[in-house]
């Protein structure tokens, strides 16, 4: 829980507020963005919120933060009902699963549930109320890991769920886990579930691919509100910033609307067609 006494200045007066522990990650801010926004490295409350929507986005923020950096000066009345409602729907069969872990630097969790075996996307925390939460919905079949930076608690769930985790070799390092992707051939773990090597943030980083619709991107690729379209991490490259650059040029090959990325803020268009636009605008940025 954050602390009142190390609440940063820079916070609106209201209910809400982020102490000086936060980590800057974002995930408050794609989240509840009419509420927090970025000031000197950190967020903070720029607008308290002002309806129901915005009261439970930003708990759900609240809940999401890795640092608990998000507190209140009294316990709001929908506090536990926002608790619970985790993992959120976002779209169909596509869930947010809240409960972001600092060993990920807030990296963003999500759900697939499908009849065929449901696929966790990168760890949260291990909470075993969201476990639970989780198996109410069929469990957890496979756990697929974007690259190494966003394993977090794998592990647990691993445990928890009896599944299996699946990761680039190159990304692997010593842990066992039991499907490696290696080089950089597409892999079908189902038939309309595709694994894309894309090599470039880390050497074995790797993007899902589900229904030509929803590309989860882990740290490869998120959109940039400032410049208004989709960016690779120029800052954030720890591998090969030419690599990445081809990577993000190889997704001209499919048809996706939606980018939902491991960290920044996620993207939707009406068609693939208007998403190879932004993918253009990208690939220009990044050749800046």
């Amino acid at each position: 829980m954050a602390s009142l006494k190390n609440k940063l200045p820079t916070n609106q007066n209201g209910n809400y507020f982020v102490d000086n522990t936060c980590i800057d990650c974002g995930t408050c801010m794609w989240i509840s963005p009419n509420v927090f926004s970025e000031n000197a490295d950190q967020s903070h409350v720029h607008s308290q919120p002002h309806n129901y929507e915005e009261e439970i986005l930003t708990l759900r923020a609240l809940f999401s933060c890795p640092t608990y950096s998000i507190g209140y000066l009294s316990k709001p009345k929908l506090l536990n009902e926002v608790r619970e409602s985790f993992p959120v729907l976002i779209e169909k069969n596509i869930y947010h699963l809240g409960f972001h872990s600092e060993k990920s630097f807030g990296a963003t969790s999500y759900l697939i549930r499908d009849p065929r075996g449901n696929l966790l996307i990168d760890s949260p925390k291990f909470f075993k109320p969201l476990a639970e939460k989780i198996n109410q919905l069929g469990g957890i079949k496979y756990i697929f890991l974007t690259h190494s930076d966003d394993v977090a608690d794998h592990e647990e769930y691993k445990i928890f769920f009896g599944a299996e985790r699946i990761i680039h070799e190159a990304d692997s390092e010593n842990y066992p886990y039991e499907i490696l992707l290696k080089g950089t051939n597409d892999y079908k773990l189902y038939d309309d579930l595709v694994l894309i090597p894309t090599p470039g943030h880390t050497k074995g980083s790797v993007c899902l691919l589900y229904k030509n619709e929803f590309l989860f991107t882990g740290d490869h690729l998120a959109y940039e509100t400032e410049l208004k379209h989709l960016i690779g991490f120029k800052s954030a490259c720890w591998y090969s910033l030419s690599e990445l650059n081809h990577s993000i040029e190889k997704l001209n090959n499919y048809q996706f609307r939606s980018v939902l990325p491991g960290h920044g803020f996620p993207f939707n268009t009406n068609n693939s067609e208007q998403m190879k636009l932004e993918i253009k605008k990208s690939i220009e940025y990044m050749n800046s």
